[in-house]
């Protein structure tokens, strides 16, 4: 059995970094930057977009403001050197020593827990096929941090993770990082040519290789976007945590609606309205809207996603991937 989690930024979020679109552009639109065009797109792109998909949006409208390569390059090189030294610092402020992440290895090999009784019950059918075999479990991490790789350190060296209650042994088999690093192999930009405003720019590659996202990765020449696409195509179940889902990845979205016409499950986590407990029977409409919402992000025709949509399960506002405090003993 494989299991994939794709991990966005509620993942560092959770930690307690200050990784939001809104908490960055504070620290962008103090930054020393003199130059007209700089100026412009401080000016232009707002500082309430929800997600950082939004933004990635706006990068590509920008463009109708651009004329040469020399321009784009100004903007963009600004835009990710600034977004990649904050995030280098904010990661710094972290004190692992005083997170649990021994709490994180029964989030792997149990995340079906914090599932409600009905939705438990499919996914741990589903697992029970695989009792007593082993069960590999890949990470693909839309962030450009350490942390995922400071916590996972030595996983090269010893990748098992624990047994479950079945029988089954968990090794964790891979952690890929589709959007590089913020100090290498930084990949921010559009989902395709057609989010890309500028109409001249769309069929210049040294404009699209570094700003259609797939295309990037192909530059970067590390063959990452291949291994992302075996590890969803191979997957039996797909975990997604902390991710908007956004447009500018709609391509992960399009391959991960097509492997689950084979057999695989997508469980996604998170963020959604409050719902009473008196009133619960209302959280199916908005597990609804959000299985319709990733679907239309995907080429399915309608029957195909007829056909898929039981194999996807939300699941709103739980704990998963939350990490307790260690609290010092007093000697």
């Amino acid at each position: 059995m494989k299991i994939l989690f794709v991990l966005g930024n509620g993942f560092d979020l959770s930690l307690g970094m200050k990784s939001k679109y809104s908490d960055f552009f504070s620290h962008f639109n103090c930054a020393n930057h003199e130059s007209v065009l700089i100026k412009d797109i401080k000016a232009k792109i707002k500082n309430d977009y929800e997600n950082w998909a939004d933004l990635e949006l706006a990068l590509g409208k920008y463009t109708e403001e651009i004329n040469t390569i020399e321009e784009f390059d100004e903007v963009l090189d600004c835009f990710k050197d600034s977004l990649a030294d904050y995030l280098k610092e904010e990661e710094e402020k972290l004190d692992f020593d005083s997170i649990d992440f021994s709490s994180l290895q029964n989030y792997l090999i149990y995340f079906e827990r914090n599932l409600p009784p009905a939705d438990k019950q499919i996914i741990n059918t589903h697992k029970h096929k695989w009792a007593s075999k082993e069960v590999s479990i890949e990470i693909c991490t839309f962030n450009y941090t350490y942390i995922l790789d400071r916590i996972f350190k030595d996983y090269e060296q010893n990748n098992f993770i624990g047994t479950h209650k079945n029988h089954s042994k968990y090794y964790l088999k891979g952690l890929t990082h589709i959007h590089g690093y913020y100090d290498k192999d930084m990949v921010l930009g559009v989902n395709d040519t057609s989010q890309i405003g500028n109409l001249n720019f769309r069929d210049d590659l040294d404009i699209t290789d570094s700003l259609v996202k797939e295309q990037t990765n192909i530059a970067n020449k590390y063959l990452i976007e291949n291994q992302f696409k075996k590890q969803i195509i191979n997957s039996n179940v797909i975990i997604i945590f902390g991710s908007s889902i956004g447009d500018t990845d709609k391509i992960w979205w399009e391959r991960i609606g097509e492997r689950l016409k084979g057999d695989c499950y997508l469980v996604i986590f998170t963020l959604g309205k409050e719902i009473s407990p008196r009133h619960r029977q209302k959280m199916v409409r908005s597990e609804r809207k959000m299985r319709k919402y990733f679907l239309d992000k995907t080429k399915l025709n309608e029957k195909e996603k007829s056909s898929i949509s039981q194999k996807i399960i939300i699941r709103f506002n739980s704990d998963f991937l939350k990490f307790p405090l260690i609290v010092p003993t007093s000697e």
